[in-house]
């Protein structure tokens, strides 16, 4: 009896061993040999020691070892096999979340009847419907009567194209083929293609259902976003010139800052004034020229610099081995940064002039820029007409 009772124990044992690997084999395509070993190996041992009614050993402690032991290997192959089970899911939550989670790309997973039982995130965030609304609904009906659909494969989706789409995707079956098609849909006033991929599937020679896959055009996208970087480009260059072309026109201007590049940019009359074609300056060039004895002055006053109000520098630049008395109005577009600088000419330092001029007389040098003496300008006129033509002696 207990001969019996241990050999349908050890039958049952190695049953279910290769049960679990036969599983593992198809499922999961891997397997393990310990446990199938350990099975083997206690068969064996059974049937070289088989339980008898010679002693006691034998008759009752024997087929209670064999009991303990196939149990212990049976919890091994178990355990094994639902290890290469939590590792394939794992395996696929991974993929299944990056697919369900994607911003734009979504996918579709629909049974043999068309009826949706998966899908990605995006789906909902495309539609604004619920998990709800989308469950168990027809895919192409659902997708339809939610988005605005401009065409389908290039041609109008009218109701009649819709038709023919749905029943073309129907025959869309064969087992190792997958199908393409092309969806323009309107979404938030942009015009966006989708491209699709169906992908059938089957169990055995059964299908079961199908995988839809829609991605955007990203090739598209990027070529518009190349020309819209380029436009910019464009514009920043056409904002930087004409920043450079008022500057030039403004009176007195030599230098500016760009708080873009972090260069103090020259003005035409600055490089004719200079003979040179050198168009911008680095902040360590301008400290250079700036006049040694006003040097730890003009950096005391930079950093009173700030975002309320127009800070004015006054100090002597080195220009065509001169000193100029010049003057920069600076003031921060934001807190600390985005620095706007001007650099204006005044005069010229004569040599006996050691020291850098007032903030009145550098104002009033200022205005003075602005203003042109018209009555000096008609009497040298006529100074020089009645030269070349003669005193009129009639009068």
């Amino acid at each position: 009896m207990q001969e019996l009772v241990c050999g349908i124990f050890l039958t049952f044992m190695l049953t279910a061993i290769i049960t679990f690997q036969v599983i593992k084999v198809i499922l999961y395509k891997t397997h393990t040999i310990l446990d199938v070993f350990l099975g083997v190996a206690l068969v064996v041992i059974a049937l070289i020691f088989r339980p008898n009614n010679s002693n006691i050993f034998l008759e009752y402690i024997l087929p209670c070892i064999y009991c303990v032991l196939s149990v212990i290997v049976y919890t091994i192959s178990l355990f094994y096999f639902v290890e290469q089970t939590r590792l394939y899911l794992t395996y696929n939550k991974k993929l299944t979340r990056y697919l369900k989670d994607t911003e734009y790309d979504f996918y579709i997973q629909v049974n043999k009847k068309n009826k949706i039982r998966d899908f990605g995130i995006s789906l909902l965030k495309t539609t604004g419907l619920t998990k709800k609304d989308v469950l168990k609904k027809d895919v192409w009906h659902l997708l339809f009567d939610t988005l605005e659909i401009v065409s389908i494969n290039k041609s109008e989706a009218t109701t009649s194209n819709f038709n023919a789409f749905v029943s073309e995707y129907e025959s869309s079956s064969s087992k190792f083929k997958t199908y393409s098609f092309e969806l323009e849909i309107m979404l938030k006033e942009r015009l966006t293609t989708f491209f699709g991929i169906i992908e059938p599937i089957y169990l055995g020679n059964h299908l079961v259902g199908r995988n839809i896959y829609f991605y955007i055009d990203r090739m598209k996208n990027i070529e518009s976003l190349k020309n819209e970087l380029v436009n910019s480009i464009n514009d920043i260059e056409r904002l930087r010139n004409l920043n450079q072309a008022l500057m030039s026109l403004s009176d007195g201007v030599l230098l500016y800052f760009d708080f873009e590049t972090k260069y103090y940019v020259a003005t035409e009359s600055f490089c004719r004034f200079t003979n040179t074609h050198q168009r911008e300056y680095t902040f360590e060039e301008i400290i250079n020229f700036i006049h040694p004895d006003d040097l730890e002055t003009y950096i005391e006053q930079s950093e009173t610099i700030n975002s309320i109000s127009v800070t004015r520098l006054k100090f002597r630049l080195l220009i065509n081995d001169t000193y100029y008395n010049v003057m920069e109005d600076s003031i921060y577009l934001s807190q600390d940064t985005d620095l706007v600088s001007i650099v204006r000419i005044c005069e010229k330092n004569e040599e006996s002039k050691d020291a850098m001029f007032s903030t009145y007389e550098a104002t009033k040098i200022m205005e003075t820029l602005s203003t042109t003496n018209i009555k000096a300008v008609i009497d040298k006129t006529k100074n020089i007409l009645d030269t070349v033509i003669g005193e009129d002696t009639n009068e």
